[in-house]
């Protein structure tokens, strides 16, 4: 199932380096995983939220999904990752910020935009990613230590923040599982093509 919607979100004739095809679909389905993400998110902001919050999610899965959309239409895997990063930095960011800066889980889940720039781009793109991530805390730090932010707490903060983790770490198994699954079919597919 993962690799049939990995080539219907980016057929093998829009890369013909098999190491930007495979990078193009990792790209590609953590787009997709995200959009997915988004939907019980959107429900659960409702539910559990706040519906002040309902736009997060919506946003979220929008630009997962236009990421994917930047991907196939500029068939540049660096194009469609760095929208993809900043489209999910945007969203943690804006949930960081809404929910009252430090305290709030989304402010630790920043930490998957660097990992996904990693996997994605090599280690330079990781690292720019890097520095972006740790700016941005850095300012919303100082927001929230100058101007202050105010607390804003779901409906229900347990249920809330306990689905958020559970998410949180079902969402970096996931993604890092694919990662190493796509990298060990395209070294076996480079070992194939060598003998």
């Amino acid at each position: 199932l993962g690799t049939a919607l990995h080539r219907w979100l980016v057929p093998e004739r829009l890369f013909s380096d098999p190491d930007a095809l495979r990078r193009a679909r990792l790209v590609a389905f953590f787009s997709a995983f995200a959009a997915t993400v988004g939907i019980p998110l959107f429900v659960f902001q409702i539910y559990f939220g706040s519906t002040r919050a309902v736009w997060l999610p919506v946003f979220g899965t929008v630009g997962a999904i236009s990421s994917i959309v930047a991907l196939r239409w500029s068939r540049s895997v660096g194009l469609g990752a760095h929208f993809f990063c900043a489209v999910v930095g945007a969203g943690l960011t804006a949930m960081t910020v809404y929910r009252g800066g430090f305290g709030e889980p989304a402010a630790l889940s920043l930490a998957i935009v660097p990992m996904i720039a990693l996997a994605v781009g090599g280690r330079q793109v990781g690292m720019v990613w890097l520095v972006l991530i740790w700016l941005d805390l850095v300012g919303i730090g100082i927001v929230q230590r100058v101007w202050g932010i105010p607390r804003v707490l779901p409906a229900d903060p347990v249920a809330n923040y306990g689905f958020s983790h559970l998410v949180f770490v079902a969402a970096t198994y996931a993604l890092m599982s694919v990662y190493v699954r796509l990298r060990d079919t395209a070294a076996e597919e480079r070992r194939i093509a060598e003998a």
